[in-house]
């Protein structure tokens, strides 16, 4: 799952929500918590809106990746503050390697400890290193 942060013009367009039900639902499971632990999350108020307008120029594109068990949407201070110095950011969230990604259908994918074990391995590791 790929989310697209880009220079915008901004009209009237609503806000998204800091967190989506992926990702607030895979925190939760993630720390054994109750699956509405992190609702109170949508009151904050975002920066990132719902399908606005790109704005004209040319701007410098930055591939942002999150970290293990982590989630894509929860560097939205961090991507807003990029974006807003006039860059294109692609936002992966790596399915079964994120605490949850919602899919546009609804349904949502949540860390998954055996794809893990198989594709985050020492055979893994060594090809990463040596390819720095």
């Amino acid at each position: 799952m790929i989310k697209v942060w880009y220079p915008a013009q901004i009209k009237t367009e609503e806000t998204e929500f800091y967190l989506n039900e992926g990702n607030s639902i895979g925190s939760a499971v993630k720390y054994v918590l109750p699956k509405s632990v992190f609702n109170y999350l949508d009151h904050v108020k975002t920066n990132t809106y719902k399908n606005p307008k790109v704005k004209n120029g040319k701007f410098p594109v930055l591939i942002f990746s999150h970290g293990l068990y982590s989630k894509a949407l929860g560097y939205y201070a961090l991507l807003e503050e990029i974006v807003s110095h006039g860059y294109n950011v692609l936002n992966i969230n790596h399915i079964y390697e994120s605490t949850g990604a919602l899919f546009h259908d609804g349904h949502i994918r949540f860390f998954n400890t055996a794809y893990n074990q198989i594709h985050n391995n020492q055979n893994m590791a060594d090809r990463f290193w040596s390819s720095i």
